[in-house]
């Protein structure tokens, strides 16, 4: 299910920009993208200091350069930095996560959120956590937790939010395509024709 969504249902702003809005800029809690059966802690923003969101993205490169649909790279900063410019908020946005000296490490002493994804998670170590004491929010940008500490977060009344439901539609639509490429036996027929085969009954 690797392929992103890139468009919005019913004209609305993104899910995780509703999020932040909700939760990080207004002081109200997070709703609809807590993770069920999964024990968070929450605690309102702060308002007398300057909130810094750290988005850790992808390198999209020419490919993201020239989609602006694809959302979760780093040239398209998820399509964020209008909106929490606007809030009065400091965005970072890079793909520099691994220990030690990394973008993200760099920033995390003073970082209020943290966005990941999971096919480039940011990864929420205790010891990340321990360097962080005015994080507030560790949120997915899609779905899962795991690269998260939550016994780490929860200590520290650290939120950690995911986009709840963002990937049912990518989901279906690999699992058809799973379905049709085994049941028409696509892959052993693209790689007959890609060698120079032409035998048609072997391909049925």
């Amino acid at each position: 299910a690797g392929r992103e969504r890139k468009r919005e249902r019913g004209g609305q702003d993104p899910m995780w920009r509703r999020s932040l809005s909700s939760f990080g800029f207004s002081g109200q809690a997070l709703h609809s993208c807590f993770f069920p059966r999964t024990s968070v802690c929450t605690r309102p923003f702060a308002t007398s200091m300057k909130e810094k969101v750290v988005s850790v993205l992808y390198k999209g490169g020419a490919a993201g350069r020239e989609n602006k649909r694809i959302l979760g790279c780093v040239e398209n900063e998820l399509g964020l930095r209008s909106f929490v410019e606007s809030k009065g908020a400091e965005f970072v946005v890079t793909s520099s996560k691994d220990y030690p000296n990394s973008t993200l490490d760099k920033h995390l002493p003073d970082a209020t959120v943290v966005i990941s994804q999971p096919f480039w998670p940011a990864y929420i170590t205790a010891e990340r956590v321990a360097k962080a004491p005015n994080l507030k929010l560790a949120i997915t940008a899609g779905v899962g937790s795991d690269h998260v500490d939550l016994a780490a977060a929860c200590e520290k009344n650290i939120t950690v939010a995911e986009v709840t439901g963002s990937n049912v539609v990518s989901v279906a639509e690999h699992v058809v395509m799973m379905i049709l490429s085994l049941v028409r036996n696509y892959l052993p027929s693209h790689e007959i024709a890609t060698s120079g085969g032409g035998d048609i009954a072997e391909c049925a």
